[in-house]
């Protein structure tokens, strides 16, 4: 978990999420259950996210997942979702793939969801996955919950952490 301000502690963002949260996930679905070592070609999402699935069983709402790069019309349909909403929790898988074009950053499409989530006021904190350069890429003001991996194991430590189940205690040992 960490936050713009990285020289202070941060606790876990158990934000107030009401009756009917809604959770937004943009990850690479080609690539998704795919290793960074891998050499085949992907395979792509099969069934249901698991981060999505892990937020929706233990706390119920709406889940909508979309690519790595949101259309329009996904933004719209994350806007008016949002609109109906108690809370929104966002969650986006930075993954580092050579020659992706901007490397770790997210795409533009997708930092424009957040931005325009988080000025909707509903945007309470923020799941981000793989990679720590991807932080300049959200919305400020928010809390972030940082994880390593995409693996089963990082996604329930995040929304273990997210429930304020687990501490955050970790410190980026990088720059961003």
């Amino acid at each position: 978990l960490t936050d713009r301000d990285r020289s202070r502690s941060v606790t876990a963002p158990t934000a107030e999420l009401g009756a009917h949260p809604l959770f937004i996930v943009c990850d690479d679905l080609a690539r998704r259950g795919v290793g960074m070592a891998d050499e085949q070609k992907a395979t792509g999402l099969q069934g249901r996210h698991p981060l999505a699935a892990a937020l929706q069983e233990r706390l119920g709402g709406e889940a909508l997942v979309f690519n790595e790069t949101p259309t329009a019309e996904e933004t719209q349909q994350a806007l008016q979702a949002a609109g109906r909403a108690s809370a929104v929790v966002g969650a986006t898988f930075a993954h580092i793939v050579c020659y992706k074009g901007e490397g770790v950053r997210l795409p533009a499409p997708q930092q424009d969801l957040w931005q325009r989530l988080a000025q909707t006021g509903k945007l309470r904190t923020m799941l981000l996955f793989e990679s720590p350069y991807a932080l300049s890429d959200l919305p400020g003001g928010l809390p972030v919950i940082l994880g390593y991996g995409a693996d089963d194991f990082s996604l329930d430590a995040s929304v273990r952490a997210l429930l304020g189940e687990l501490p955050c205690r970790g410190k980026l040992p990088v720059t961003v």
